[in-house]
Parts: structure tokens; C-alpha cells; sequence
């Protein structure tokens, strides 16, 4: 366990985005399409540092890394956007749930515009993402841990393949398959209802799960704290492209009728925005796509659709 002390020296000194730079990233941020083009124009004109610790446009501290894919589209703005601007349209007052947190981008965003009150506990088993983790969450004014543990369906210690990738820090998994490239490494794993009953939380507002393909076993280790409707809103990665999808059934089965499936999406030709489209589990399971799923309690849905910063809500089906 790895408690939340890190301090902005103890990160060390962070150097200055170039301007061309911030440039590229607000274009890319606003969902204009052909911002890779601009970046290329970019990059040629100031090389970003590498190796260096900045802080991005958002706020975002970040270690540059061009070889780590997950670096380096954040440092240019592309990274889930869609999803980077839902979670900044929450309202996040209770705690906050990160499972394969990764480097710390969607906890981030998460909790850098809501009450420093929030808490977190974040999970990430791989310790390549260990540092860049830590140099996030000492940024965040919100209280929390980092955990260097995976999270399952029962408690003990599993084999964490493909760690140490160079090219994507996201790719690790406690699901064995072709796509994985790196060291294996046994980690401890823990189930969400021992998480939950060991910290003893009333409230859980945001629940994040992206765990490559594991995300049936985070399931069924979590659903007793489900069907407590203690979680207001869960966001999740499905990916179809790891393994069958049909966990999505037992999972409706668990939630039953308190929640509202969306997919979360981004349309348009030539400016890319983000939509949460109502869905059914029967329209879920038809996906071949990797895409992320949110699921929101329907009084919570009520509160949401109603702010003046909600994302577009497509409920044609």
C-alpha cells in the first residue's frame, strides 16, 4: 500500500510545455479531427522533453514518454476524450473507486475539479505504472491511497502478464492472451467486496473498471457492493476483442432495474463530441468493438441530465 505523500519536490522539477505545443493539444482537445498533422508540425518545430516531468494544458502532471502510447496521447490530447469529459461533468462528493488506474489519467480527471473532500482508493498491480501514478496523485487535493494490488473474484495472488510493455503501460493483464508482450509477475488480488468491507464505505460515487479484459472476474468478486446500490455511477471497459462479453448478462441480473446502461461514444465529421447513448444489455452484447460502458443509478441519471455541463444523451434506439 502506498499512501498519498508524494510533494510536488518530491516529484522534481517540472519543465515548461512549449507553447507550439499547447497549441496542438487545445485543437486536439476540442475534437478536431487531423489533429495528428498538427502535432507532426509541432513536434518538428520543439521536441517535447523526454524523460521530464510537465504539466499539460488540463493540469495533468505527466512524465514524458513518446515510446508508452498511453503517454503520449495524453500529452497530446487525444486519450479518451470522451471519457476525459465525461468524468469532468461529474459531481463527485463521496468516494472515488479507480480499478486499473493505470497512470492516473481518468482519477485525475475525476477529481480535479470536485470538493477536496472526495477520497479515492486507487488499484494498479503493475509497478511500471507505480511512479507516473504517484507523481499524479501527489498532485490531487482530494485524499486517497494507491494500491499495488489487482482486484477479482477471490483473494490471494494471480500472475500479472505483460509487464514492463515499453510501448503501452496499459496493457498488463491477469487475463492470459495473444496481445500481451512483457514480463509475468505475481501480484496479490483482492476482491471488491472485501475492499469495500475492510474501509467500510457508505457511498461509493464513481466506479471505474479497466482492467484488459478482466473485468467478468472484477464482477463477480464485487456483487454484493452492486447490488447494495451503494455505487452511484460505474464506468467500465468492455472488450470483446479479449474474450466473450457475456458476463454483461450476469451483471444485469445483479443491477437489475436501478441502473440506466449507456454507451459512451464521441460522434461528428469534422469536430469530434462526446454522447452517452441509452442502451440495452441485449444491444451491449452485440458489440465487437472496445468501447466503455456506463451504468448510472437512475435518481443519479435524474440529477445529471439536468446540469448545465452534461454531455449530449442520445436515447434513440
Amino acid at each position: 500500500m502506498t499512501e498519498k505523500t508524494m510533494s510536488q519536490n518530491e516529484a522534481g522539477e517540472f519543465v515548461r510545455y512549449p507553447l507550439i505545443h499547447r497549441l496542438a493539444f487545445e485543437y486536439a482537445q476540442k475534437g478536431y479531427r487531423g489533429s495528428s498533422y498538427g502535432w507532426r508540425v509541432a513536434k518538428r518545430l520543439r521536441n517535447p522533453k523526454i524523460g521530464k516531468n510537465t504539466k499539460l494544458p488540463s493540469g495533468f502532471v505527466l512524465k514524458v514518454n513518446e515510446r508508452d502510447w498511453i503517454s503520449k496521447t495524453i500529452y497530446e490530447g487525444t486519450y479518451e476524450r470522451a471519457l476525459l469529459k465525461f468524468l469532468k461533468s461529474l459531481d463527485l462528493d463521496e468516494f472515488v473507486i479507480d480499478i486499473g488506474a493505470n497512470i492516473g489519467i481518468t482519477l485525475w480527471r475525476a477529481l480535479a475539479h470536485n470538493p477536496s473532500k472526495t477520497a479515492f482508493l486507487a488499484f494498479e498491480p503493475s509497478v511500471g505504472c507505480q511512479e507516473a501514478l504517484e507523481l499524479v496523485c501527489s498532485a490531487l487535493s482530494a485524499k486517497g491511497e494507491v494500491r499495488l494490488m489487482a482486484i477479482g473474484s477471490a483473494n490471494g495472488k494471480m500472475p500479472l502478464h505483460g509487464v514492463g510493455n515499453q510501448s503501452h503501460s496499459g496493457s498488463a493483464s491477469l487475463l492470459l492472451h495473444s496481445g500481451l508482450n512483457g514480463d509475468e509477475v505475481e501480484v496479490e488480488v483482492r476482491t471488491l467486496d472485501s475492499v469495500m468491507e475492510t474501509c467500510r464505505l457508505s457511498r461509493v460515487s464513481l466506479l471505474k473498471i479497466d482492467t484488459e479484459g478482466f473485468e467478468s472476474e472484477v464482477i463477480k468478486g464485487g456483487e454484493t457492493t452492486l447490488k447494495s446500490q451503494l455505487v452511484d455511477t460505474v464506468i467500465m471497459e468492455v472488450s470483446p476483442n479479449f474474450g466473450p462479453i457475456g458476463f454483461l448478462s450476469d451483471l444485469e441480473i445483479v443491477l437489475g432495474n436501478d441502473y440506466i446502461w449507456f454507451r459512451l461514444d464521441e460522434l461528428g465529421i469534422i469536430k469530434r463530441f462526446p454522447v452517452l447513448k441509452i442502451i440495452s444489455c441485449k444491444e451491449a452484447l452485440k458489440y465487437t468493438d472496445q468501447w466503455n460502458l456506463v451504468l448510472m443509478r437512475n435518481e443519479v441519471f435524474t440529477k445529471y441530465k439536468e446540469k448545465s455541463n452534461a454531455i449530449t444523451i442520445d436515447a434513440k434506439n
